[in-house]
């Protein structure tokens, strides 16, 4: 390294040696000027010197146009999607940014296994300055039939409420549960909650939630022309209906806000595989309508009509509600969040970036290529041959934990019959079991005939 510099010296700091190193590296990852063409040409030639590379090696690459110029790159893991198709139930999608110095945000989507994260692509994205929405949902869509051409059909998809993720996912796999992130959505609610900025309720039309929620009193909170004539009105609230016109800020405070919160926390875990109280198990439709009723009647009792609105409008009616409640499918998705892909981002930034400050686009898709996909390969292999030495999922050791701690807790006399528990359909009424990351409880266990997690494991 020594003999790269250009003026010989015995004193050789530290920058130094790293700013060569650098520069010598770079011929491995940077062939061309342009990046995109660079990581293109490198990805090209490993393709026609691999040979009999392995699995892990086997990496595509696509350039992604719109509008007559360059917009992204895709990259596909090729091996992984081979091994991975056919028992792939559940993606995941989420973006993030700082990842590269030409501002590009970076997608991922990943694969569900083991209750872990498999990454099956990657897109590198720029959506700045383009001229509409639809761009970005048809770049989107290019990743996601890429996947589907290759095999992928899952059940679930997840992400956050990013409008074009959601288009593209309902135009490539209408079938699909579109499962938004428990984390996304308490963060919004929180958000918007919290905020001072005044907002109308022009776009709530209370004629619409009649159906849903009997007995609503349609002049609360509407605005002129969604209400009722004032010379017929008949509601409690009509003598109160014009501040409704204004613009306002939500009537909850922060300390209050904290019960619509936890209210759309149950609703976002409850499912019709569940029992009620009463032993009876809803439909979709009766789950929406409940929830729909908890949330008017906790706003209404209280006068949050700012509050009701914006719930109604942006999570309880059912074009939205479909979206976030796991109750709105006829299954149970393993993943309440994106936090596999928010998990993946961090990997590869506090293992990988960090030692580059604004890294060019080729050399992190050589990053992708040649540490985090081969490594996720092993991983895979290792998972399915059940090699625990060589990878073991965080989250069994949170199971085993959360196990021990429930089953030395002690129930009350006849609660079991109460929250008609049912260890054949693994079911219980209680308010602990849908919020359980595990879907288990006291209840449960203490019905088991070898409760100890010696015995079961």
């Amino acid at each position: 390294m020594r003999s790269a510099l250009p003026v010989e010296t015995d004193k050789t700091t530290q920058k130094q040696v790293y700013y060569w190193w650098r520069q010598r590296s770079s011929a491995i990852w940077r062939p061309h000027d342009n990046a995109f063409l660079s990581a293109m040409a490198s990805i090209q030639q490993d393709q026609t010197t691999a040979g009999s590379a392995p699995p892990s090696a086997n990496v595509s690459a696509r350039l992604i146009e719109s509008h007559g110029q360059v917009r992204g790159m895709m990259l596909l893991a090729e091996g992984l999607i081979e091994t991975l198709a056919a028992s792939t139930i559940e993606i995941s999608m989420d973006g993030t940014f700082g990842t590269n110095n030409a501002g590009h945000e970076l997608l991922g989507v990943l694969a569900e296994m083991d209750g872990t994260g498999v990454p099956l692509a990657y897109c590198f994205l720029d959506t700045r300055d383009l001229p509409e929405d639809g761009c970005k949902i048809n770049i989107i869509k290019e990743v996601l039939n890429a996947l589907k051409d290759r095999g992928i059909d899952p059940q679930f998809v997840g992400c956050d409420k990013d409008s074009a993720e959601i288009a593209a996912f309902r135009s490539v796999w209408p079938q699909s549960k579109i499962q938004l992130c428990y984390w996304h959505v308490l963060r919004a609610v929180r958000q918007r909650l919290a905020s001072s900025i005044a907002t109308s309720t022009k776009q709530y039309h209370a004629f619409e939630v009649t159906s849903i929620v009997p007995g609503v009193e349609t002049c609360w909170g509407s605005t002129k022309g969604n209400r009722h004539d004032k010379r017929l009105c008949r509601c409690a609230c009509k003598l109160q209906v014009e501040k409704w016109d204004k613009q306002g800020k939500m009537e909850c405070s922060k300390e209050e806000s904290v019960i619509i919160i936890q209210l759309i926390s149950r609703h976002f875990n409850e499912h019709t595989s569940f029992p009620t109280l009463l032993g009876t198990y809803l439909t979709v439709d009766e789950l929406h309508r409940k929830q729909a009723k908890e949330a008017y009647d906790i706003c209404r009792a209280k006068d949050w009509a700012r509050v009701w609105a914006y719930l109604w409008v942006n999570w309880y009616c059912k074009e939205e509600w479909i979206l976030w409640a796991r109750g709105a499918g006829e299954k149970i998705p393993i993943l309440k969040s994106t936090m596999v892909t928010e998990s993946h981002w961090r990997l590869i930034k506090h293992d990988y970036l960090h030692r580059f400050a604004r890294p060019r686009i080729d050399l992190v898709v050589c990053i992708l290529r040649k540490r985090v996909i081969p490594t996720a390969h092993t991983r895979v292999t290792a998972l399915q041959k059940g090699d625990h030495r060589m990878a073991r999922p965080a989250w069994r050791a949170q199971f085993v934990k959360a196990w021990r701690k429930l089953e030395a807790t002690d129930i009350s006399e006849g609660t079991c019959e109460r929250y008609h528990t049912d260890i054949r359909t693994w079911t219980c009424a209680c308010l602990a079991f849908p919020l359980s990351r595990f879907l288990i409880c006291k209840h449960l266990l203490s019905l088991l005939p070898c409760a100890r997690w010696d015995h079961v494991a």
